[in-house]
């Protein structure tokens, strides 16, 4: 059995990866920490995970108090920035580090800072973290210290386009991705309530939108091939918004 531990369990990537450790056959989760939910039970925060055997008794800490060195697996579900702050400390330690943020995503530093507004505080780890797309990197993802999962763009992108990338049959310069505006985080915004969007077409600013260099994970030219070619997600010019 795994030991996890998982920091930041409060929003929804933290949520569904209880749902999905919770029946794991080979994963345990010790611990979980939110500063403002130290106490509370799992199940009391999100009555969706009662009834699940292995979390009746799992109960959110403060991570000041979370031993994350006795366990064998560590997720981050926080904010940018969070799990790069306590990745040298962990792997030094012997424990693997999965960061569902954007730390461990990119392989440049700089252009990290660029997208993400922020230094990189291990720049040293960038080279040996995995991409968490196991479709593509599967042997990688096993292998590997550090594993930076992509986001929900990238992996719709990647993994929907992958079979005519492969094929040769689609133009990469033109990758159209859609979405509903439940991307757009659990903030309410006037621009994401349904009477103020509906009938629209609304296009991302390309320049700022966080998750374009990550889109460049896509497979070359086989499903065996584990290389990858640069592959970027834009907004086709002569295709106009319909209302």
């Amino acid at each position: 059995m795994i030991n996890v531990g998982i920091v930041g369990g409060t929003g929804y990537t933290g949520v569904e990866l209880l749902r999905l450790l919770a029946f794991h056959p080979q994963a345990s989760v010790k611990l979980i920490t939110s500063r403002k939910e130290a106490g509370m039970n799992v199940a009391d925060m999100f009555q969706s995970l009662r009834g699940l055997g292995r979390l009746r008794e799992l109960r959110y800490c403060d991570p000041a108090d979370a031993d994350l060195k006795a366990c064998q697996v560590v997720f981050f579900a926080t904010p940018h920035g969070v799990a790069m702050a306590q990745a040298r400390e962990l792997v030094a330690a012997d424990v693997k580090i999965i960061d569902l943020a954007a730390d461990f995503r990119l392989k440049d530093p700089v252009e990290f800072e660029r997208w993400y507004k922020m230094p990189h505080s291990c720049p040293d780890l960038l080279a040996e973290a995995a991409y968490g797309l196991p479709e593509m990197h599967r042997r990688a993802v096993a292998a590997a210290r550090i594993v930076g999962n992509p986001g929900c763009y990238p992996t719709a992108v990647q993994l929907g386009f992958l079979p005519l990338v492969e094929a040769g049959i689609v133009d990469t310069r033109y990758l159209f991705k859609r979405c509903s505006k439940s991307a757009m985080r659990a903030s309410p915004l006037s621009m994401s309530c349904l009477p103020g969007v509906t009938p629209r077409l609304d296009q991302c600013a390309p320049a700022m939108f966080a998750a374009l260099p990550c889109t460049v994970r896509t497979a070359a030219k086989s499903r065996s091939c584990c290389r990858s070619s640069t592959i970027w997600s834009r907004v086709r010019p002569d295709r106009p918004s319909r209302t």
